[in-house]
């Protein structure tokens, strides 16, 4: 199976994201690139962490993205990430989940304009 990212518009910037966590040693990761409408390279991440679960995973390496952007004052982004939990929780602004509320309540003060688009990227295998 071919799998081909898709660019953002003009003008925009493209994060995608990824979180892994090991039950067996409470131990995880966060992952990301940022990429430019022409698909080049800008800026990527890998950081080990503690976590509970993998939806902690999931909304760190968010996190850490959101955070990156405002950082470099990066008006137009797209956060694309493989957790349709996570994508659905920011995307609704609205949580129920208290062990992530925090890090939840970070990624909505980080994305609160209008010119940040949150995606999900997932697919089926046939």
């Amino acid at each position: 199976m071919k799998v081909q990212c898709e660019m953002p518009e003009v003008g925009n910037l493209k994060v995608n994201t990824d979180g892994s966590f090991f039950k067996d040693t409470g131990t995880g990761g966060i992952g990301g690139i940022v990429r430019n409408e022409h698909g080049d390279f800008i800026m990527a991440f890998s950081v080990p962490l503690q976590c509970n679960n993998s939806n902690m995973a999931e909304m760190k390496a968010v996190k850490f993205a959101a955070k990156w952007c405002m950082n470099q004052r990066i008006p137009n982004f797209t956060l694309e990430m493989d957790s349709l939990v996570i994508c659905t929780m920011i995307r609704q602004r609205a949580t129920k989940n208290n062990k992530l509320r925090r890090e939840f309540e970070d990624i909505i003060s980080y994305t609160a304009h209008d010119h940040i688009t949150i995606s999900h990227c997932g697919f089926l295998l046939k």
